[in-house]
C-alpha cells in the first residue's frame, strides 16, 4: 500500500479507503470466475502469514477480485479448491508473472486455461539477464 500511495501521491490511509470502497470479496462457493484472470503479488503488511500476498483481478474489467494473505502454493491450492471444478474449468486465460508456483497451480487446478506470461516481467527478465552478462564480461576483461 505504501508503494501505491507514493506512486499516486496519496496517503496510505487514502489508498486503504479507496481499495475498501471498490473491493468486493468473492463468495467462493457461488461466484463464477471471469474468463481472464490476472495473478500477481505484493509486499504484505505485518501480521499476515507470508512476506508476499496474492492478488487476483479480472483481466477484462481490471476489477479486483480477491486478496489472499499468502502467495505460497499450499495457501493458493486451498483457496482455489473452494471453487468447483466446473467454475475453474470455465477460466480460459490466466496472466501471471514468472513465479513458478503459479505455473504448477494453473496446470493442476485450471486444466483448460491458457497461461500468459505478462510482457512487463518478460522484458524485466531479459534486462536483468543482459545486465548480469554485461557485468560478467566486463569483469573478465578487467582481469
Amino acid at each position: 500500500m505504501t508503494e501505491i500511495a507514493a506512486q499516486k501521491n496519496l496517503s496510505v490511509s487514502s489508498v486503504y479507503r479507496i481499495m475498501k470502497r471498490f473491493y468486493r470479496p468473492l463468495n467462493p462457493f457461488r461466484t463464477p470466475l471471469p474468463k481472464v484472470l490476472c495473478f500477481d503479488e505484493f509486499k504484505s503488511v505485518r501480521g499476515v502469514s507470508g512476506a508476499m500476498s496474492f492478488i487476483m483481478m479480472d483481466g477484462q474489467t481490471q476489477r479486483l477480485l480477491d486478496i489472499v494473505e499468502n502467495r505460497q502454493l499450499p495457501f493458493l491450492k486451498r483457496y482455489f479448491s473452494h471453487f468447483s471444478r466446473e467454475i475453474r474449468e470455465a477460466v480460459e486465460w490466466i496472466v501471471i508473472d514468472m513465479y513458478a508456483p503459479y505455473v504448477s497451480l494453473v496446470k493442476k487446478l485450471f486444466p483448460k486455461a491458457q497461461l500468459i506470461i505478462d510482457r512487463f516481467h518478460i522484458v524485466q527478465h531479459i534486462g536483468r539477464t543482459f545486465r548480469n552478462h554485461r557485468i560478467k564480461e566486463t569483469n573478465q576483461l578487467l582481469k
